[in-house]
């Protein structure tokens, strides 16, 4: 919070309120006020400071000079006023400086370990801390804590001490502290790291470092990790080069690169960075299985900047490492990458041949940590693309059983990224379900984890969701404003996938708003743009032509029709190559609309009737139930 100086009427009641109400002299007063410049902190300490010092003598009900005031008898800033009050506790500033080398706050058994003092001098000196009101205490005896009154309080006394005698106290609290640690939960390895660093201790802190960076890691804590990693990687790079210097340097880079997806997006140049020094540094050493967790961070950053082709490649080359160890969880990594990779290039069948073969290998038991080293559950993320791919190749109905199993998966990993993840996948594919309400509900879940966890990709994508949402239920100019700034917010995080789905989904809102032509350019953009992204071509040709039909009125001529059914045969043409019955069937009734205006609805009929009766299930969901209505119309 931002406050202002206090006007001299309101710093005079503060001096009067520290003074106890008793009147200062004038001189002394307006001294205060003038030097203070109205900043609260600064007018209590050096009032303090004044009464403290042997300038006043106090009576009943005021304090009075004991002579003439003398020149810069009150310190013109407020560190020197805190150095001052420091001073005139001779005895005790040494206590004082050590328990600032702890912390902010401070023990009573750490601070006697550490000073090495009779326990009776060491009491008597932290009560007189106390009492000049520079210490408060918590609890007593053994168990009692003290905590500077201002942090400005603990700066000045920690400044005091020259830099060697620092030294030699951060190491002795080190030292102190990693004779608790074990078996004591509060105790983060983080204080250990930082206590050590400030001893000068390079070689004993790193560890502590990389072990604070994990465990914040394992809490979801990504923006601490990315700071305890960082402050790592800067001592790292004072130490000579060695071996055993490269191989820490993998340790943290490896943990970075994770912490960086988290906080700055999968397809931030952060992630792409830290994982490619890596896979040099492992490359260095030969290929072993680290390898692997640094092949699937780049796989991710690639599949996230759409370059599908360059994360089939790495997924395949991640398969041969995986049978080369033997291990089952490389090979159902790699098999999750190449699947994703495929779903969105369009290549339903393939995906889910190796989306399933991950879920074959998929042991909960083993593989459930990979949330922490791979950035998400496997057994989520396999299940997750599979239901979508399931609904998309016709099956409406085991497509949100899928669902289900993947978000069982999410819940019980208790891992923020994992469970934002899931939450965005199930919001998808209840749209497409025709489920807005449930789609809203996890898209509004999703942006409650990421906002919360500071996944600046996953707070992106679950906005985009919300707007997709809101583009086929309740499309508005504020919601399109909205769309439009988290599709912005999307493409900062350097994310590219699957940006023909967000297009498209941008495209709908703006034709519900009768920005038709806006949208239209927006199609023709996006289809123009696809590259190896085809996951959703057959949908962006179909809306093409609805937007093309748009203005199409009984009196139009031909043009439009004959247009806009080339829309829908392309697109009938790309799901069908796709074996994407669910697009099949949707370009199928835009079609069957468009020839029972233009005078062929036996030919409508016929077509829909036979698309409709290759599916098996999923009667009740949307599309199937919009399709038998369509064909009760055409009878």
């Amino acid at each position: 919070m931002r406050l202002g100086r206090l006007a001299p009427s309101h710093a005079v009641a503060m001096v009067n309120g520290v003074a106890a109400g008793k009147r200062l002299p004038c001189e002394v007063l307006d001294e205060i006020i003038s030097k203070t410049d109205g900043v609260p902190l600064f007018i209590e300490e050096l009032t303090r400071a004044v009464i403290l010092s042997r300038l006043l003598v106090e009576s009943s009900d005021s304090y009075k000079l004991t002579g003439l005031l003398p020149p810069l008898a009150i310190p013109a800033s407020l560190h020197d006023s805190l150095i001052a009050r420091l001073d005139r506790l001779a005895g005790e500033k040494e206590i004082a400086q050590i328990g600032a080398v702890v912390g902010r706050e401070f023990s009573y058994s750490l601070l006697r370990e550490v000073m090495r003092v009779e326990e009776s001098l060491l009491r008597q000196a932290l009560a007189r801390l106390v009492e000049s009101d520079l210490l408060r205490q918590r609890g007593d005896g053994e168990g009692a804590w003290y905590v500077f009154r201002h942090a400005l309080i603990q700066d000045a006394a920690y400044e005091s001490l020259l830099k060697g005698k620092r030294q030699v106290y951060h190491q002795r609290i080190a030292e102190a502290l990693e004779r608790r640690l074990g078996g004591n939960p509060e105790l983060h390895p983080e204080l250990l790291a930082y206590h050590y660093s400030q001893a000068g201790l390079t070689a004993r802190a790193l560890p502590y470092w990389l072990e604070a960076g994990e465990c914040s890691l394992a809490r979801s804590a990504n923006i601490e990790a990315v700071n305890h990693l960082t402050r790592g990687l800067e001592l790292l790079a004072t130490l000579p080069e060695s071996p055993e210097r490269e191989q820490s340097e993998l340790a943290f880079q490896t943990n970075l690169g994770r912490a960086w997806m988290a906080t700055k997006g999968y397809a931030a140049p952060e992630t792409r960075a830290a994982y490619e020094r890596a896979r040099d540094l492992c490359s260095r050493a030969g290929e072993s299985p680290q390898l692997v967790p640094i092949l699937m961070g780049l796989a991710i950053y690639f599949m996230v900047r759409a370059e599908y082709r360059t994360t089939c490649d790495i997924a395949k080359q991640t398969l041969k490492i995986a049978e080369t160890l033997n291990d089952s969880g490389s090979a159902m990594e790699a098999h999750i990458r190449y699947g994703y990779a495929l779903f969105y290039m369009g290549e339903f069948e393939h995906a889910r041949n190796h989306l399933e073969q991950a879920i074959k290998l998929y042991d909960p038991s083993s593989h459930r940590n990979h949330a922490w080293v791979f950035g998400q559950e496997p057994g989520m993320a396999a299940l997750s693309c599979e239901a979508c791919a399931l609904w998309i190749i016709g099956y409406p109905d085991q497509a949100p059983a899928l669902c289900e199993r993947s978000m069982s998966h999410a819940r019980e990993s208790a891992h923020a990224m994992t469970l934002a993840f899931a939450s965005i996948y199930a919001s998808m594919l209840h749209q497409w379900l025709g489920r807005d309400e449930a789609a809203a509900e996890f898209a509004a879940d999703a942006l409650s984890i990421a906002s919360d966890q500071g996944l600046t990709f996953w707070s992106a994508v679950a906005a985009l969701c919300r707007g997709a949402v809101e583009a086929g239920s309740r499309p508005s100019q504020a919601g399109i404003a909205r769309f439009e700034d988290a599709l912005r917010g999307w493409e900062v995080t350097g994310a590219r996938a699957p940006i023909s789905y967000f297009r498209f989904h941008f495209a709908a809102a703006l034709a519900h708003a009768h920005h038709t032509k806006d949208a239209t350019m927006l199609l023709n953009q996006a289809i123009a743009e696809l590259g190896d992204e085809r996951f959703f071509e057959a949908e962006l040709y179909r809306l093409k032509g609805e937007l093309i039909l748009q203005p199409v009125c009984e009196f139009a001529s031909a043009q439009n029709w004959e247009e806009a059914e080339d829309c829908f045969m392309r697109a009938l043409e790309v799901a069908r190559r796709q074996n994407a019955k669910s697009f099949e069937l949707r370009t199928a009734m835009s079609l069957t609309g468009l020839w029972k205006r233009t005078g062929r609805t036996p030919q409508a009929k016929q077509f829909l009737h036979e698309i409709y009766g290759w599916f098996t299930e999923g009667f009740e969901s949307a599309d199937l139930t919009r399709a038998k209505e369509l064909l009760s119309e055409l009878s």
